[in-house]
């Protein structure tokens, strides 16, 4: 299979070196630098329209809702053949995806959502969460390629189910991570030893992926991103506008929105979201 993946961030660099040991994989990736790693196992491109316009599957991993319509609706549509699989796999709104959908149909191409959970370690390791949306019979045929990027791939539904899928995922991931932070700043304010605190949390009711993963990091002060705070308040402002757009209230998820926001504005958006425990200690100083 002819596959064109368009992305090598932190999570595509790393996803697309599993599918590449079994396809013919093309890559494109804005800064060029990024795909030089790549070019032993895949074909690298300059422009798009190379990239994509002989593939059977297009795979974007890109970083904006904006970024990913501009991309198909430029540089994709127009230059692939009848019949094109396109799967998105970054985080978008669903909304958005199921106007794609439709353009993609009516393009006579197929347009699968297939965001991920897992992190760096799952893209990695090729053991990724993907929630898949679109068409069952496409997804079907999809799924032998989906398998070799993650161990749980899950068909969740119709075109954008997939990403609401991920937006519920995202909420517990935001809930879970704050819940971990604000633990920890209490106990270091009553000078409890953190490694202890932590290991009991993580055997008993309160553990999470974020306390098993993340915990041990934030203890050593390890803020080498993995998950950055700009895509994370991407993920969170997608969760808000489908909550807005339902007069859905999700107070706790708006309070972090709001909290990811402030330390982006004070300091980096490429820190790694352990870095929103600056939030707690520029308000509890000690």
């Amino acid at each position: 299979m002819k596959i064109a993946w368009l992305g090598l961030g932190l999570m595509g660099s790393r996803m697309v070196r599993h599918i590449a040991q079994f396809h013919d994989v093309h890559v494109y990736n804005r800064t060029a630098s990024k795909s030089e790693p790549l070019k032993e196992i895949c074909t690298v491109h300059t422009n798009i329209k190379s990239c994509v316009k002989e593939a059977d599957v297009v795979i974007m991993m890109l970083s904006t809702p904006d970024v990913v319509e501009k991309v198909f609706v430029s540089d994709v549509l127009p230059h692939v053949k009848e019949g094109t699989i396109i799967i998105d796999m970054s985080t978008n709104l669903p909304n958005l995806t199921t106007k794609l959908y439709t353009q993609a149909q009516e393009a006579k191409l197929h347009w699968v959502d297939a965001p991920v959970s897992g992190g760096l370690g799952g893209a990695q390791n090729a053991t990724l969460s993907i929630m898949i949306g679109g068409d069952q019979s496409i997804v079907k045929r999809l799924m032998p390629l989906l398998e070799l990027m993650g161990s749980k791939v899950v068909y969740c539904g119709s075109s954008g189910h997939g990403q609401h899928t991920k937006m519920a995922n995202q909420i517990s991931v935001a809930t879970n991570l704050a819940g971990l932070l604000e633990s920890m700043e209490y106990a270091k304010h009553v000078n409890l030893n953190a490694k202890d605190v932590l290991t009991l949390i993580n055997q008993g009711a309160a553990s999470s992926w974020q306390s098993i993963h993340n915990g041990p990091l934030l203890v050593e002060e390890d803020m080498n991103p993995g998950f950055i705070l700009a895509h994370f308040l991407k993920d969170l402002r997608c969760v808000m506008h489908e909550a807005n757009l339902r007069s859905l209230h999700l107070p706790i998820v708006e309070k972090i929105t709001s909290m990811v926001e402030s330390i982006i504005n004070e300091h980096n958006q490429d820190l790694s979201t352990l870095a929103l425990v600056e939030y707690y200690r520029c308000n509890n100083p000690k």
